[in-house]
């Protein structure tokens, strides 16, 4: 019970966030998506495939109309995940609230994983599901001769735990008790790190894992570093 309404109170203040980047998103996305999915040009480049011909697999996944999305939903990601952190972790310094959290009778751990679990939950309703229709759309028969690959779709995901990585990078930023000009902001060349060896990634499986262990490495420090500090 305690759970639910801690998890209610955050997805509230959150809220705002979850719509701003869902209806953003939806918005672009959809112009996007209809604007080169009903372009001559897109499928013009496919018209000289002739049965039995040999196509490199480069030449089919060179544009796709998902393409485009990617690269808005890698920014608004990343955006996203910058806002929330700082709403959740942020403003309660300014406004001088953690005390109040902390003065029920509710556990240090259990906040910090409400707090994560809202923050999981945004990222799935704002971006996840609208990037799931986007795929499911264009990949409809009367849409394109050619529709977006799966790897497409994988990819979108890989820039939504991406956007998680700025998330945990702004919150432990904001629970760490050193100064600026010392270790506070390791949070932010560590996840810039991390993307770096993702990008240089050709195999999806290899940028997923890299984006897994800073994700384990983020938490792990956020975790240790909420339940030991002092508010």
């Amino acid at each position: 019970m305690k759970f639910m309404t801690l998890m209610r109170k955050e997805l509230r203040e959150i809220l705002p966030w979850i719509l701003f980047a869902a209806i953003a998103f939806l918005a672009i996305g959809f112009f996007n998506i209809t604007l080169l999915g009903h372009n001559p040009g897109y499928n013009w480049q496919y018209s000289g495939f002739e049965p039995g011909l040999d196509v490199d697999m480069h030449q089919l996944l060179s544009t796709s109309v998902l393409g485009i999305n990617s690269v808005w939903l890698f920014l608004i990601s990343i955006a996203f995940g910058l806002a929330i952190g700082i709403r959740q972790f942020w403003v309660p310094f300014f406004k001088k609230t953690w005390a109040f959290e902390f003065h029920r009778s509710i556990n240090r751990r259990t906040i910090l994983t409400t707090k994560l679990s809202a923050g999981i939950i945004a990222f799935l309703l704002a971006l996840g599901t609208i990037w799931t229709f986007f795929y499911i759309y264009s990949s409809r028969p009367d849409f394109s001769m050619v529709p977006p690959s799966i790897r497409n779709f994988l990819e979108g995901w890989i820039f939504i735990t991406i956007g998680f990585l700025a998330y945990l990078a702004t919150a432990l930023t904001a629970l760490s008790r050193t100064h600026w000009y010392t270790t506070k902001a390791f949070g932010f060349p560590f996840a810039i790190i991390i993307l770096t060896i993702t990008f240089s990634q050709w195999k999806l499986s290899q940028a997923l894992i890299t984006i897994i262990i800073g994700i384990v490495l983020l938490l792990s420090q956020i975790i240790y570093t909420f339940l030991n500090r002092e508010f």
